[in-house]
């Protein structure tokens, strides 16, 4: 098993520092922990409303666990070119970027997606926050068991 630890400010994997005695521009980056933010890597939609917007293009339909599994899959190549470390969020991100309610609204009537407001936000906290419901955790804090798995 794959042991992190850090000594002093250095990060080490399985006692060694990460990058040992590699500099880039310079800089010396030994033991440094370089990671990539991939907050959506394990993101799932459970809003019926919302959900067919993350839709594969070869199925036109989402898959959670297919993005998870591509995620998994990559990690190899990630290590290959360098990168130690992913952030995943079991709240999720703005898979769409910044949320902004009007941009939203026009997004779904471009589409001529239906929906009124109690519907698209049903058990969310307002027309305000992000419609798509994308927390790993449920109300009482405990972990969803599709997180689990």
């Amino acid at each position: 098993m794959t042991r992190v630890s850090v000594h002093g400010e250095k990060w080490l994997i399985d006692d060694v520092p990460t990058y040992k005695g590699i500099t880039y521009q310079g800089i010396n980056i030994e033991g440094l922990l370089l990671n990539a933010r991939m907050v959506n890597a394990i993101f799932d939609d459970e809003n019926l409303h919302t959900r067919h917007i993350w839709k594969y293009p070869d199925t036109t339909e989402w898959d959670p666990n297919r993005n998870t599994n591509e995620f998994i899959s990559m990690l190899p190549n990630y290590k290959r070119y360098g990168l130690t470390a992913v952030t995943v969020n079991l709240q999720g991100g703005a898979p769409s970027g910044y949320y902004r309610l009007d941009q939203f609204r026009e997004f779904m009537k471009e589409r001529g997606i239906p929906g009124r407001d109690s519907e698209i936000w049903e058990g969310l906290p307002s027309p305000e926050s992000q419609p798509w419901n994308s927390s790993g955790f449920n109300p009482d804090g405990s972990l969803k068991p599709e997180y689990i798995r």
